[in-house]
């Protein structure tokens, strides 16, 4: 797991030959996650650029990808670095150091690393992500029209996702794009039947075109049909 490395719910560590008489204690996950890097970075050292004939031996390179993973699973704070570095052909491990900078507000360099993944492909799944985090940084800088392209890019990949729903209709409103935004909050209804999120959405919007009583129709059918009414 990535949380609590240093809780003691590890496996056993056996360095020597396995011996079942063996009665070992369980060692720390942060003790187990070091144990496996370390072995995989001995292993790469020794391997060097042996190729060998033999398909079932794993060389350099398969140890590589592999403590790849290791670091992305982990996942401390310089670990995403540490998975690109071992595996820089790869478009999917530009993307999770992306995301990890995003998530503490780095944006230029998530930026970059997002670009370099896109270069050099990345799976449908981190694909969508990137679009969808891509969509939310035009949003909060104001480009709305590049946020609709990201995140109807990543409705493509990731499809029936409230976040991107609640975002288009939010920015329908910015645009006044009352139309879009009413389909969209009846998409986001659709999706989550007992949120009140979509008719809240489709209140803001027909407020906003000055359809009164159309939008406290919405407050009406949100009443009768939601199993808790927000609002008493």
């Amino acid at each position: 797991p990535k949380s609590g490395l240093n809780q003691e719910y590890g496996v056993p560590i056996q360095p020597e030959d396995y011996n079942p008489n063996n009665q070992l204690a369980r060692s720390s996950v942060n003790d187990v996650y070091n144990y496996i890097i370390t072995d995989l970075e001995a292993a790469i050292s020794q391997l060097g650029n042996v190729q060998s004939e033999n398909r079932s031996t794993l060389g350099a390179v398969a140890a590589k990808l592999l403590l790849s993973r290791v670091y992305l699973t982990r996942g401390k704070t310089d670990d995403y670095q540490k998975a690109v570095n071992c595996d820089p052909n790869n478009g999917n491990r530009f993307f999770s150091l992306g995301y990890a900078q995003a998530s503490v507000n780095k944006i230029a360099e998530a930026m970059q690393n997002f670009a370099k993944a896109d270069e050099l492909g990345l799976n449908e799944d981190a694909a969508g992500q990137m679009y969808h985090i891509l969509g939310i940084v035009n949003q909060e800088f104001g480009k709305l029209d590049d946020a609709l392209i990201n995140l109807k890019k990543s409705e493509l990949i990731i499809p029936a996702d409230m976040d991107i729903l609640k975002r288009k209709a939010v920015i329908y409103g910015l645009l006044d794009e009352i139309t879009n935004g009413l389909q969209t909050a009846n998409q986001m209804k659709l999706l989550a039947p007992s949120d009140y999120s979509g008719y809240q959405a489709a209140y803001i919007l027909l407020k906003q075109a000055g359809r009164i009583d159309d939008a406290f129709k919405e407050l009406r059918y949100a009443r009768m049909n939601l199993p808790s009414f927000p609002f008493a």
